[in-house]
């Protein structure tokens, strides 16, 4: 714990540093608000740099040689919801687009990994651990999905 508080520390302040005027560390409880976002202290915050399936989106997985409709947004909410609830939360916030972490760990890693999350490729941290959960399945990854929602756009310097 102690390994992992010192790191989100180090993070933060360093994405303050990148952007003085900007970055911002915002820390409290969180909800689930919608798709890749979480509402902390009365702020809406888009998790960066990935996206999760939204309302509308169609998933199906395979059970045998046949594809089963699933509402992979309740999944994926869910997901998200257990990552957030009853811990502390800390995001690292620029133009309402962060990187937040429940007890030191990026939760948009850990939503990527589990296959609930896709990268959005604009940096490279989260593309091989989508790939992975591809590889296992994980997730989304079961079967088929067309995701409805857009990817964040980074703020603009």
């Amino acid at each position: 714990m102690l390994k992992s508080a010192g790191l989100f520390t180090c993070l933060a302040w360093l994405a303050i540093i990148a952007r003085p005027a900007m970055a911002e560390v915002v820390t409290g409880n969180a909800t689930v608000s919608g798709p890749a976002e979480l509402s902390l202290e009365g702020r809406t915050i888009r998790l960066d740099d990935v996206r999760m399936p939204g309302a509308e989106t169609k998933c199906a997985e395979w059970r045998g040689q046949t594809q089963v409709p699933f509402n992979c947004h309740e999944h994926a909410e869910a997901a998200l919801a257990s990552l957030v609830s009853d811990r502390p939360i800390s995001c690292v916030v620029n133009s309402g687009i962060g990187t937040c972490y429940a007890e030191g760990q990026d939760i948009a890693e850990l939503l990527v990994s589990r296959g609930w999350a896709t990268s959005c490729g604009q940096t490279n941290r989260y593309v091989g651990l989508e790939e992975a959960a591809r590889n296992a399945r994980q997730g989304m990854w079961t079967g088929n999905f067309s995701l409805d929602t857009q990817c964040p756009r980074p703020a603009a310097d």
